[in-house]
């Protein structure tokens, strides 16, 4: 059996391919490529960028975990390829915020929040995929 976070990317991330999102700051980030790798998006200003999976996988085991993150703890927590600017958060954000047992909220800060009824049902499917027993 997969880890949560493979079978969530698998059902709610990978389809987002040549899909648009908005991010909670209001712009629209283009989705060119989306694998078991990394992420590529074109940002608002046009600017191509990829962001490796290993992100995604650490901010949603801290959601799961701890039950909410924060915007500025993505901020802290990732660092671009090159070690520059700590950039990506808000189409970190806006891409786990799809799915669905993640819920975004800007009050009083930017978060994910956990909706454990929905992971736990999530989980639920999973373990039947399997045909592991409850």
């Amino acid at each position: 059996m997969r880890p949560p976070f493979d079978e969530a990317w698998e059902k709610y991330i990978l389809p987002l391919k040549d899909k648009q999102i908005k991010t909670i700051t209001g712009e629209i980030n283009k989705i060119v490529e989306v694998n078991f790798k990394e992420l590529t998006r074109i940002s608002s200003e046009g600017h191509v960028s990829s962001i490796p999976i290993q992100i995604f996988r650490e901010s949603f085991n801290n959601i799961v975990k701890h039950k909410k993150y924060t915007r500025e703890q993505i901020n802290l927590d990732y660092s671009n390829p090159k070690g520059d600017s700590k950039r990506g958060s808000s189409i970190i954000f806006a891409v786990l915020a799809m799915i669905p047992f993640f819920q975004a909220t800007d009050k009083p800060i930017a978060s994910l929040l956990l909706d454990q009824e929905g992971y736990k049902k999530f989980w639920e499917e999973v373990k039947e995929k399997y045909g592991i027993d409850k």
